[in-house]
């Protein structure tokens, strides 16, 4: 005998394949359900699925599936390839446990276009590369207190491993390159800060007000330069990419406000402004001799110290 969940799926796949809304006869008679049988359905459906009624209409509509359209199923059939391999993540117990709920909704939706989770299972391959692997802990908290608005406390770790302890009002959680970061309001140092989590320890909730800083703000201040370096703009980077590194310029985005020169088999010319140079400086040095840094005597002098030392280093 199905199972009310297994009823529930029969019942939205039905429904996807006409256009997401169907009468109650329809219903009735396309299932082959008795009348009972559907309103008990219906119950459980609506705590996974919005399944409303039209009225003016007198029809079931399921609302904010994936419609049949070709250009929504191919986007949608990629993000479910994405969850999948998330929700089938076999690395700990703990998170195969924590990700239980993801799991069962990316079944329900892989049902729905046809697909079954273990057949998609490790079509699509994440390899991090210098990832840094954040502690569950702290990530689980600041997000829980990112959620309520609430104000945290925590022992934080500079490059340097000298310690300090940090009260900040967390604002928003970031993913960029090799981990997740925080963009907080420091109460402390009365300004907005960035904080990698692998360098946040102790994470406590305080009986404080949290303090609000708006998604403009924050821009301004961690968005503005190149990358993860945060402050005011100290320079504007122009650099000449040559060879094979002109080819992926060509479709890299190096920062929201660069502007590109394309000089055909000359190369291409990158400008943009930056605040911090240790990242920059390695992703310039990354390409060797493809990459030429031109005017910006800051930058350059960077550059040169860093291959000069390198030479040294390398004999």
């Amino acid at each position: 005998m199905a199972s009310r969940y297994q009823k529930t799926l029969e019942l939205v796949h039905w429904l996807v394949e006409r256009k997401n809304k169907a009468t109650l006869e329809e219903i009735l008679t396309g299932l082959e359900w008795p009348r009972s049988s559907f309103f008990r359905v219906l119950a459980y459906a609506r705590k996974l699925y919005r399944i409303e009624m039209d009225n003016a209409n007198q029809q079931y509509v399921l609302v904010g599936t994936i419609e049949s359209k070709q250009e929504d199923w191919k986007l949608g059939t990629l993000d479910l390839l994405i969850l999948a391999d998330r929700a089938v993540d076999t690395q700990s117990p703990r998170k195969r446990s924590a990700s239980g709920g993801l799991r069962t909704w990316v079944e329900q939706q892989l049902h729905i276009q046809g697909h079954s989770l273990e057949n998609l299972q490790g079509r699509i391959r994440f390899a991090p590369v210098h990832w840094r692997p954040d502690s569950e802990k702290p990530l689980h908290r600041i997000a829980e207190a990112l959620l309520h608005h609430r104000v945290i406390q925590f022992d934080y770790y500079d490059s340097k491993g000298n310690a300090t302890q940090r009260i900040v009002s967390p604002q928003r959680l970031v993913m960029y390159r090799s981990g997740w970061s925080l963009d907080a309001w420091d109460h402390g140092k009365a300004g907005i800060r960035q904080f990698p989590l692998d360098e946040i320890r102790q994470v406590r909730i305080m009986n404080k007000a949290w303090q609000e800083v708006s998604s403009e703000q924050l821009d301004q201040v961690l968005a503005a330069g190149y990358g993860l370096w945060a402050g005011a703009i100290v320079g504007t980077a122009k650099i000449l990419f040559t060879g094979t590194a002109a080819n992926y310029a060509r479709r890299e985005l190096w920062h929201p406000k660069q502007k590109m020169d394309d000089r055909g088999r000359r190369g291409v010319i990158l400008e943009f402004p930056y605040s911090g140079l240790p990242e920059l400086v390695g992703d310039i040095l990354r390409w060797g001799e493809d990459a030429l840094v031109l005017g910006d005597e800051m930058l350059k002098n960077a550059v040169k110290e860093k291959i000069r030392k390198m030479a040294e280093r390398f004999g």
